[in-house]
């Protein structure tokens, strides 16, 4: 449904989780064989299981921002058996300090 999500403004040390929906809209079975992450603040979470055509699937992923300030954009590479096999999902924000 959409490859981004800003989370806005949060608390350093805030730890903020969002489920990125999809849906198989080819005719073969997705797989998605791997998920990596840009750092080890953030953590995905993604379907080992072939998603048959027209189901749905969701892709958690997990922002800690722990030691983070500013603008932030992390992303999340899924590699697939789609033509284009390699997709990336962002999750951003900004990270303001504790008062």
């Amino acid at each position: 449904k959409s490859s981004e999500y800003n989370f806005g403004k949060i608390t350093s040390g805030e730890v903020v989780t969002y489920s990125f929906e999809f849906t198989n809209t080819g005719k073969s079975d997705l797989i998605i064989s791997n998920a990596t992450a840009s750092c080890g603040c953030t953590v995905p979470d993604y379907p080992r299981s072939p998603i048959k055509p027209g189901a749905t699937g969701k892709i958690d992923v997990k922002f800690d921002s722990n030691g983070k300030s500013g603008m932030q954009d992390k992303s999340v590479t899924l590699t697939t058996n789609c033509e284009s096999s390699i997709m990336e999902l962002h999750i951003k924000g900004e990270v303001t300090a504790k008062q």
